[in-house]
């Protein structure tokens, strides 16, 4: 007996609505349940909007949801991460480096002369 194993065993989940998974479904149902319950109906609904947007990933958005992708981009442009290393180069004349980006353009370039 032979049976062919999906490519990616530990996220395999049916989408049933709108891409969402049972358990997308099910904690957002609960989120505007509660809302609904607690603080009344424009704010269990608004509660519910946003637990829709915190579980629904978009594929542009680099399989993130648009809360986590706002979160990150927020993080990103207030607190940017740098990135340090010695400028150890060969020894000799005519060294360089260029650092690009994924298109291919060439954002700087750091060249060792002699």
């Amino acid at each position: 007996m032979r049976y062919q194993l999906p490519p990616d065993v530990l996220h395999y989940e049916i989408k049933l609505l709108f891409g969402l998974t049972a358990q997308d479904i099910m904690i957002s149902g609960l989120v505007i349940v509660f809302g609904l319950q607690r603080f009344g109906i424009v704010a269990g609904l608004a509660l519910g909007l946003i637990a829709l947007l915190a579980l629904k990933k978009y594929e542009r958005l680099g399989n993130r949801s648009p809360l986590v992708y706002l979160a990150l981009w927020a993080w990103n442009r207030y607190r940017p991460e740098r990135v340090t290393m010695p400028r150890v180069l060969p020894g000799g004349g005519g060294v360089s480096l260029s650092v690009t980006d994924w298109e291919g353009e060439e954002m700087y370039r750091v060249e060792h002369t002699k």
